[in-house]
């Protein structure tokens, strides 16, 4: 009896899908013969880029709306009010959620945003989920995938600089390191066998996945809520990192710098910010001094675009690709675990450029990567999608021919590390080396000379 109810169950799910897909189609023959634009349906993983792209989304004209399956209460970075609808939110089982979700993406949208981890069923229902994204394009929906990190990250032969895949692995130790590659390429294999467009995201990623249409930050950062610091008024500056994937982003390179630093006279706080909800943590890294990403992935992110907006100097790793890709350049520091002590010591030591760095920063991320300049990015893809226009993505601002690539040193020492101007600081940047114990060869190459007042480390 409770499997002729369950057969039952879903029979009723078909015929309400097939009866969504048939509407839902007509809907959007009527609005491609009024050449109406189409609705954007984001939907269905709770992360907090999925708002700042729907903004853009809005800002460009389109109607946009975000689904969230459920909201995930460990995740603080979004909540409920941030998405048009979350499903298990309304009292729906969790079996439903899904079916739920299908039918409002066909009623409501027009074309799909989806991460690659965004399948209406489990991923080793591989025939289910193939005869939903099939329907889906039936149904005259077009479908762009763009990832996220975790939902294409699986081991593979290419090993990074880093090893950064590595390191994400062993911040989960309790996932299955084979499982999650299997379910990863499955993911993979489906979105880009089905989806209209693929955006790859940056190197760090594309590396991962067998189709990319089109690499760049595809997530803007919505500059409003974030009010530029004058330079923090703290007795002692403030290095501020959020530590959550501690492995992954190389904290312990940032805490064994920090110590390093204090042994050699270099007088500084180090702010972890972790398990706090997302208005407190931005309320503290506006107090903060530098803002501290990541040092081992190679691409920045989300934090590293919002320490920009608050007009803080932002250190994170980044690869060749991203030096060399003007599409990427933004006044980031390039900072990994080999040069990390020699910018730490510069930044700490000479306001003046932390000053410039986070002017550079916020004017930057306002010209290329605001909602706004996005939105100019995003109505390029979706008329290319939806009715096959060329791209022209050299006509909007983030893919400007002004844009040029970096250089690729790692030495603080030399002028074109900086991405900024920096001829009339250069004496202080050599002499902030100096002072940490790092000798200035003619050659402008630094090396250690081991010197000996303190770094507190404070976790909130």
């Amino acid at each position: 009896m409770h499997v002729a109810a369950r057969l039952l169950a879903r029979l009723v799910w078909i015929l309400r899908v097939l009866a969504a897909a048939g509407i839902g189609w007509l809907l959007r023959r009527l609005r491609r013969v009024r050449g109406q634009p189409p609705r954007i349906w984001h939907g269905m993983l709770g992360l907090h880029l999925t708002g700042s792209m729907v903004r853009a989304d809005r800002a460009a004209g389109y109607i946009s709306r975000a689904v969230a399956l459920h909201m995930n209460q460990s995740y603080t970075l979004v909540q409920k009010s941030d998405f048009d609808r979350v499903i298990q939110a309304e009292g729906n089982a969790w079996y439903d959620c899904r079916w739920l979700a299908l039918i409002d993406l066909l009623w409501h949208g027009d074309v799909w945003v989806a991460y690659f981890d965004c399948l209406f069923f489990r991923a080793d229902q591989e025939r289910l989920n193939r005869l939903a994204f099939a329907l889906i394009r039936l149904a005259g929906i077009k479908i762009i995938a763009c990832p996220h990190g975790g939902d294409v990250n699986h081991q593979t032969r290419y090993q990074s600089r880093f090893n950064w895949i590595e390191r994400y692995n062993k911040d989960y130790p309790s996932w299955d390191a084979n499982e999650q590659r299997q379910t990863a390429l499955q993911r993979i294999a489906l979105f880009c066998r089905y989806s209209h467009f693929v955006i790859g995201g940056d190197s760090s990623l594309t590396k991962l996945l067998p189709r990319n249409d089109l690499a760049f930050k595809y997530f803007p950062v919505d500059c409003d809520p974030f009010t530029p610091q004058a330079q923090a008024a703290n007795p002692r500056p403030i290095v501020a990192h959020a530590p959550n994937h501690r492995l992954t982003k190389g904290t312990n390179y940032l805490v064994d710098a920090a110590a390093n630093l204090a042994r050699r006279g270099i007088d500084f706080e180090l702010m972890l910010v972790e398990g706090v909800a997302r208005a407190e943590a931005l309320q503290r890294y506006a107090r903060a001094d530098v803002i501290a990403d990541q040092f081992c992935i190679g691409a920045f992110g989300m934090f590293g675009l919002e320490g920009l907006a608050l007009g803080k100097p932002v250190l994170t790793y980044l690869d060749q690709e991203h030096l060399g890709d003007p599409v990427f350049n933004l006044p980031i520091v390039n900072t990994n675990p080999e040069n990390i002590e020699k910018v730490l010591a510069v930044l700490l030591q000479v306001p003046p450029l932390r000053d410039r760095l986070g002017k550079a920063g916020r004017a930057s991320v306002e010209q290329y990567q605001s909602v706004a300049a996005l939105a100019e990015v995003w109505d390029r893809i979706y008329r290319h999608v939806w009715w096959g226009e060329p791209l022209d993505l050299e006509k909007t601002r983030h893919f400007s021919p002004e844009r040029k690539p970096r250089s690729f040193t790692e030495d603080p020492a030399l002028a074109e590390f900086w991405p900024v101007p920096v001829a009339d600081l250069l004496a202080e940047i050599h002499a902030a080396l100096r002072v940490a114990g790092f000798a200035i060869p003619a050659t402008g190459q630094v090396s250690v000379e081991p010197e000996a007042v303190s770094c507190s480390i404070s976790e909130q």
